[in-house]
């Protein structure tokens, strides 16, 4: 089993140029400024924008240090959208669900093992 390392990553979108990959101690902005500088010395470029998750060092990298824009990846977006809408990590749901929504519920999710555990307000099939 390989050590859980972390690991930088920089690509150009158009291209699909890897321009870092590289592992490092860890996240933080100066990770990512020492890495970027390297991966990019002697090049001439300029980063406009970066798509990443929402971490806080490579979002003070780009910003602050690349002085550039930064976007959230589509997880991450879809992750917020989904948040007030879906059950809770346990697989509990809200009080007071309608029978109907609940026999929904199970149709959706089948009739397997996971189907009562994941809705516990599931009525006994009969």
């Amino acid at each position: 089993m390989l050590a859980e390392r972390t690991r930088l990553v920089a690509i150009e979108p158009v291209s699909n140029y890897i321009l870092l990959e590289q592992y490092a101690d860890g996240r933080k902005a100066d990770d990512w400024n020492s890495a970027m500088e390297e991966a990019t010395k002697g090049l001439n470029i300029e980063v406009i924008q970066c798509t990443s998750d929402e971490g806080r060092g490579i979002v003070s990298h780009v910003t602050n240090d690349l002085n550039a824009h930064h976007s959230p990846d589509l997880f991450h977006i879809q992750q917020e959208i989904t948040r007030g809408t879906r059950c809770d990590r346990h697989g509990r749901e809200l009080a007071g669900v309608s029978p109907a929504i609940a026999l929904e519920r199970r149709e959706y999710v089948g009739k397997g093992k996971g189907a009562r555990r994941n809705f516990p307000d599931l009525p006994e099939e009969g």
